[in-house]
């Protein structure tokens, strides 16, 4: 007879597993963006890896069997293991000798991946299949369906999900996170013990009731904020940290040494007031205001404070100048840590701040100016990257004045740019060409971009410029004749533009972000020989060369059919698992892409992903003895997936750039897409796995049993979302663009649904 209270406590566990699931994936993808640089395209690495411990923690799982003693266990392990994570993600970097404001290569994003979610990843799986297995014990009279199993996990998924991003995210920090997890589980545990028909081990009660108080006990009174404050301590080691706080777009700290405070976005360095480099601020303000004939109202997009408005307010001709940052708190932070120069150049009277999100002000503006300042640092990222696209420039444009002028700076080199250098100004040159007709380039490190639509600023000459800065009287620090006459040389303009003509590089657009892989191979070029050859084989990849690797593999694939008559099966997984991930990165990019907030918004994106999953197990887990018509299902989801991939690439090849304004909510958009995509990757896993235990009979496994599943398949699926997280986010969807990348995979699943026709239905 079942236990009635023993199944609603194992209910419960499992409702509890969905939401600490939930809330352990979003809470350390974030803490992993940070250490990571904010780089978006790491999030495919992430995905794979949680997938893939995940998996290998319930096939381990399943094999052990489920027994009340060891869910137990599984859920004070998933406690633990899930605030230790958060801990060590904060100091790893440290540990590595990697020092506090510096960037890690993709070598290091995919290692340290690799080892940070294996305990709580490895240990989620097994407790969700151990929670499987007691179920199916419980109710195995009842012939129970496994399908309620993931609908209890499904349901605790998405209301950990919105809870999370909507309630949580917000207003508390990750070890208070961390903690009502560590007390949710302890409860769940507790539960499990104390009504299951099962033995009570004292050892175990106990560790439970401990987790439980010690967790409440922390989040009411101030051993969590300690903890924070220590773990931000040790991450930031040798830094006097004196604010790190989270904004929708990004983590920002503020660091303060002899009178200076460095404002770091993503853990890298962003900003420094007063600023310590003098080159650049006169360098970046006086030569393009020089340049105009007459600047009066001036944009600064970024990087303002600290120096460049204080260059500015020099001019007394300006009788306007609005400073904004792409995330309009860390301008308020900015405010919060004003030193004496940056008070004064906040409250100029010329100076305008507008708390609002860079991307939005320059839409919606209607005033015009005479010269606009794009300070942010060449893009690693996404969020940066929107900045310096040509529908950007375009967008700029529009808001310039007829002699209008546009400033901005990219990585350079005292020598002339060279490799993946010489391809990042390449690209930068031939973007800012397709929309402004004149430009002048000051070659150095970094490399100064002006250019203007209207005015032909090739003709500027030191002379002119020194006649400029005389007549306005500008007193300046180092810019005089001599610096003109040697920054100037007109040679020295022909030299660089040589050095980059003939370059084999494309515009830098929303939907096709080649400046951050170049940027990317730039800065990763000493990490690794073999990643050295990687990226020059990758780099001039494109969908046709895609296309023949695909026709290749499918070829090798259909003479292995003749053999081994299930081959097809461990493809179309194996190809599911690589679409699955590489769509969901496109669709997460994509938001990026649109609104910039990411790191605000990941968790209810991958709430949608992972709930689609679960519906799509829950749905196609009932037993079923038709293999005819289980093949049929399993060639209907694979066309599934190829008609959601064209219509991504007839949406976004339609829109062709982000959208100035909103019809509607494009967030309820790429929900839907996500929920849909993970609901065909979890149905197609299924009915994939039942053909598979039918026609293969050496597994000795019943079809009907609740919990077990074919572990070749299982790996097919995982290898393909690991190729699909770590060439989908660096290789694939920088090189081909989102447009493109839609349409390989379609590509993709077509080749693996052609194989499967050739499945033998018998």
């Amino acid at each position: 007879m079942v236990n009635p209270k023993g199944l609603r406590s194992l209910i419960f566990t499992l409702f509890v597993t969905g939401i600490g699931g939930i809330v352990a994936q979003t809470i350390l993808f974030r803490e992993m963006l940070v250490i990571f640089s904010g780089n978006e395209l790491s999030i495919g690495v992430l995905v794979a890896f949680w997938i893939g411990w995940a998996a290998a923690g319930a096939y381990t799982g399943e094999k052990i069997g489920g027994r009340t003693g060891t869910l137990a266990w599984s859920l004070i392990l998933f406690s633990l293991f899930f605030p230790a994570s958060v801990y060590l993600i904060r100091i790893i970097k440290v540990l590595i000798g990697i020092p506090p404001g510096m960037g890690t290569s993709i070598i290091e994003v995919i290692s340290l991946s690799f080892l940070v979610f294996l305990p709580v990843g490895f240990t989620h799986g097994f407790l969700f299949a151990t929670a499987c297995s007691v179920y199916n014990k419980l109710t195995a009279h009842r012939r129970p369906s496994i399908g309620k199993v993931h609908c209890c996990a499904m349901v605790g998924t998405i209301v950990g999900g919105i809870i999370l991003s909507y309630a949580i995210i917000p207003s508390y920090h990750a070890i208070q996170v961390a903690s009502a997890v560590v007390l949710l589980h302890g409860a769940a545990c507790l539960f499990i013990l104390l009504f299951s028909d099962g033995p009570r081990a004292r050892i175990t009660l106990a560790s439970a009731f401990i987790l439980l108080v010690g967790s409440a006990i922390l989040l009411a009174g101030t051993g969590a904020d300690r903890i924070q404050q220590e773990s931000v301590k040790k991450q930031w080691y040798g830094k006097k940290v004196v604010s790190y706080a989270n904004s929708p777009y990004q983590n920002i700290v503020v660091t303060e040494e002899k009178g200076r405070y460095t404002f770091f976005s993503d853990g890298l360095p962003l900003l420094t007031t007063p600023a310590q480099d003098t080159v650049f601020a006169e360098e970046f303000v006086h030569f393009p205001l020089l340049a105009h004939p007459s600047p009066r109202e001036i944009l600064v997009l970024g990087r303002g404070a600290g120096g460049v408005i204080a260059e500015l307010l020099k001019y007394p001709a300006i009788t306007r100048i609005d400073y904004i940052e792409t995330d309009p708190a860390f301008l308020r932070m900015v405010r919060n840590f004003a030193t004496p120069v940056t008070v004064e150049e906040l409250t100029g009277n010329q100076v305008r701040l507008h708390y609002v999100d860079g991307m939005t002000f320059v839409r919606q503006i209607r005033n015009t100016y005479d010269v606009v300042l794009l300070g942010l640092p060449p893009p690693r990222t996404l969020e940066a990257n929107r900045f310096f696209t040509w529908e950007f420039f375009k967008v700029l444009k529009s808001i310039l004045k007829q002699d209008g002028i546009l400033a901005l700076t990219m990585t350079g080199s005292p020598a002339y740019p060279a490799g993946d250098l010489k391809d990042l100004n390449a690209s930068m040159v031939r973007t800012l060409e397709m929309v402004f007709s004149y430009r002048f380039i000051i070659p150095g490190a970094p490399n100064l971009f002006m250019v203007s639509a209207g005015s032909d600023i090739t003709r500027i000459s030191p002379n002119l410029i020194h006649e400029r800065l005389t007549d306005r009287a500008i007193a300046t620090t180092l810019i005089n004749q001599e610096h003109l006459d040697r920054r100037l040389q007109e040679s020295r303009q022909n030299e660089f533009l040589s050095s980059v003509k003939g370059a084999r590089v494309t515009l830098n657009s929303d939907f096709s972000p080649r400046l951050i892989y170049y940027n990317l191979l730039y800065l990763n070029r000493s990490s690794s020989s073999l990643l050295n050859v990687w990226s020059g084989i990758f780099k001039r990849a494109n969908v046709y060369t895609v296309t023949v690797c695909i026709i290749a593999l499918f070829l090798f694939f259909l003479l292995l059919q003749r053999k081994y008559e299930t081959i097809s099966l461990s493809f179309a997984m194996a190809t599911t698992g690589f679409s699955s991930i590489t769509l969901q990165l496109l669709l997460l990019c994509t938001f990026q892409v649109f609104y910039g907030r990411l790191f605000s918004e990941i968790g209810i994106l991958i709430t949608a992903f992972m709930a689609g999953i679960a519906g799509g197990c829950a749905v196609t887990s009932a037993p079923s003895r038709n293999s005819r018509k289980d093949l049929a299902s399993l060639k209907s989801m694979e066309i599934g997936v190829i008609l959601l991939s064209i219509v991504l690439f007839l949406l976004l090849r339609s829109l062709g750039a982000v959208p100035k304004t909103e019809l509607f909510s494009f967030l309820i958009l790429f929900i839907a897409f996500l929920l849909v995509l993970g609901f065909l990757t979890g149905m197609e896993s299924t009915i994939a796995n039942k053909i598979f235990l039918r026609k293969v009979d050496h597994f000795h496994l019943n079809a009907d049993q609740t919990g077990k599943t074919a572990g070749l398949l299982r790996g097919a699926t995982i290898l393909g979302g690991w190729a699909g997280g770590i060439l989908g986010g660096f290789v694939l969807v920088p090189t081909l663009g989102f447009v493109d990348v839609c349409l390989a995979v379609a590509i993709l699943k077509l080749s693996s649904f052609l194989l499967l026709l050739t499945f033998p239905k018998k």
